[in-house]
């Protein structure tokens, strides 16, 4: 099967499409146009042409994506930080961004996390309970230092698991 080859004006039209239906960044714009085989200087070309227009931003992309995943994923500001990172987003961006996570909200967050996962735990060993909560939030992408406060608080709240 032979690939039809696209031209660099219907790479950017699909590429506006798709950037008016969701948030994206620079980084995987470009990695969608090399796939769609374009030469390196169209490319850069759209990529510019499509900042100019403010179809892509990644300050807006990244402020769209701590939200998100904060709020509806549950991922923690270390996991956040890291895939936006992945991504080609600037440390300077990724800290602004990550100002819109309310301390509260994302301590209240981790707390009914760990609960809804201590619920399911039928380990009754109190130092093996301990672990996996503390596993379960760090691949959450949660901080040593908030989970720890979270599950003492757990352990302080619930009589029957006093030795958390």
């Amino acid at each position: 099967m032979i690939k039809k080859s696209i031209t660099a004006e219907e790479a950017y039209s699909k590429m506006t499409w798709l950037c008016s239906r969701s948030e994206q960044c620079r980084y995987d714009i470009g990695l969608k146009l090399q796939r769609m085989g374009l030469k390196n200087a169209d490319v850069t070309d759209i990529l510019d042409r499509l900042s100019e227009e403010q179809y892509i931003d990644d300050a807006r992309y990244a402020r769209a994506f701590c939200n998100d995943k904060s709020k509806f994923q549950g991922w923690g500001r270390a996991k956040i930080s890291y895939a936006l990172k992945q991504r080609n987003i600037p440390q300077s961006v990724i800290d602004e961004a990550m100002e819109i996570i309310d301390d509260d909200d994302y301590t209240a967050k981790l707390s009914a996390l760990l609960q809804s996962k201590r619920r399911s735990i039928k380990n009754p060993d109190p130092t093996a309970v301990r672990a996996t909560l503390y596993r379960f939030a760090a691949s959450r992408g949660f901080e040593t230092s908030l989970i720890m406060r979270c599950i003492d608080k757990i352990a302080d709240e619930t009589e029957e698991y006093d030795e958390l």
